[in-house]
């Protein structure tokens, strides 16, 4: 009688621990989808996460090409960084980057970037230049990185320190050069001066070969009743309009630096001569495309300058002799055939692009006025012998120079003589062209430590 009762408990706990089954695995099922779903949903944001910072890193990759492709076109001597200034005028690469994408699914798309770079200038005299590449999808992705790289410029850092420099002696027998050295001399003292070899030997040129380089040939005493009278003294010296009987109105007066001597070409360019040998010989284009030019024993003729249809800068404007006061504010040439502001003139060289000549004979080329055009030229005029320039044996009369017109620096690898001639230099810093980078670059190579990304 007492197996009933028991039997139905037992019906009861069984029933009771088949709901809390029922019910454990239904929570556990639950738990398992949300978990199931969290691991879905972080799985998802993961490769988000991933596809993102893929895509950033391809876009700086991208742009990092395009950078490199920057760096590359500046290596050529023929291109100037002031062509794509950034971001004004970017140079867009003609090809754009594209390759193929392998999704998860095992779909290939493909992806492509445009890419395009630019330049900014570092301080003014500095070998520095900011190079930025620039990548971009049609999907919206891309970056911007810069660096800032060295630039081994043709021209040596100090080479447009002087607007005249003479390895060997220099005498001015007649005429009255002007050189015009600086907009605003400090205290009477010029920032730019003319350097000359100072004591050393003397070529038949100027005296008897073998002697001492001196100034003592001169009709004028310097300043100074004990002093002996200098040749030199006829640079900016004008009988009229002088302050105080000192200086010309229409120049400026040179401040003289000597040095020890010796072969001035590694003092002015950073290649050797057999550099520019080798690209006269086997390259005879690329000299003309990077505005180099080589003149071998004769000056072509003044209408034949190749940079046509320029426009005279305001900047620098003409002064009559003697019309004002030294100091000028403002330089100029004196002819009355020279270029006025907004007149159209020709010369070797821009002020953007600046010229490199190098003549080679046995004297001074003839640089002389004629009906056809004048002489002028914006950059380096680089005079030397022919034969064992090293020594400075060159002995160059100036004696066809007559309304010759130089913008930047002068350059005698020897012994210079002027005699009844006029002719005109303004410095390179007057005419804006001091900055090295203006002329030929032969070499970049990147500043460690700045790469950086570039802001938009």
């Amino acid at each position: 009688m007492t197996l009933g009762p028991w039997r139905l408990s037992s019906r009861r706990v069984g029933d009771q621990q088949g709901a809390y089954t029922i019910f454990f695995v239904a929570v556990l099922g639950l738990l398992t989808l949300l978990a199931v779903r969290s691991m879905t949903t972080s799985t998802v944001n993961s490769v988000r996460l991933t596809s993102n910072t893929h895509n950033a890193t391809e876009g700086f990759l991208a742009a990092e090409e395009a950078m490199a492709q920057g760096m590359e076109w500046l290596a050529s001597s023929s291109n100037s960084y002031t062509t794509h200034l950034w971001p004004s005028a970017p140079h867009t690469v003609g090809t754009p980057l594209s390759f193929p994408v392998e999704n998860m699914g095992g779909q290939t798309t493909s992806r492509a970037y445009t890419l395009s770079f630019g330049f900014e200038a570092g301080p003014p005299g500095e070998s520095l230049l900011k190079v930025i590449g620039r990548a971009a999808s049609s999907t919206g992705q891309g970056a911007t990185v810069s660096q800032w790289v060295s630039l081994n410029t043709l021209l040596q850092s100090t080479a447009l320190d002087a607007p005249l420099v003479v390895a060997g002696c220099l005498n001015v027998a007649s005429g009255v050069p002007d050189i015009y050295a600086d907009l605003v001399p400090h205290n009477d003292t010029l920032d730019y001066i003319t350097y000359y070899r100072g004591p050393t030997r003397r070529t038949a040129l100027n005296g008897t070969a073998g002697g001492l380089c001196d100034e003592g040939t001169g009709s004028q005493p310097e300043e100074g009743a004990a002093e002996a009278p200098e040749s030199i003294w006829r640079l900016n010296s004008h009988l009229v309009g002088t302050q105080n009987g000192r200086f010309a109105n229409s120049a400026e007066p040179i401040g003289l630096s000597q040095y020890s001597g010796g072969d001035l070409w590694p003092r002015i360019f950073t290649e050797s001569r057999d550099w520019f040998d080798d690209l006269r010989v086997n390259q005879p284009n690329a000299l003309a495309d990077m505005n180099i030019y080589y003149w071998n024993g004769a000056a072509p003729a003044p209408g034949s300058a190749p940079d046509t249809g320029q426009t005279w800068p305001s900047n620098i404007q003409k002064r009559s002799n003697g019309s004002t006061q030294w100091p000028n504010k403002t330089a100029t040439f004196d002819y009355s055939g020279a270029p006025q502001p907004g007149d159209s003139f020709s010369a070797w060289g821009t002020f953007a692009n600046p010229a490199v000549i190098i003549y080679r004979g046995a004297g001074c080329p003839n640089l002389r006025f004629q009906s056809s055009g004048s002489y002028i030229i914006i950059g380096v005029l680089y005079i030397e012998s022919a034969s064992n320039p090293e020594n400075a044996a060159l002995e160059c009369t100036a004696d066809e120079w007559q309304r010759f017109m130089m913008l930047g620096t002068l350059v005698i690898n020897g012994d210079l003589k002027i005699i009844k001639k006029n002719p005109e230099i303004i410095s390179a810093e007057v005419g804006g062209i001091y900055d090295t980078k203006l002329f030929p670059v032969t070499g970049v190579y990147g500043a460690a430590g700045t790469w950086k990304v570039q802001e938009d």
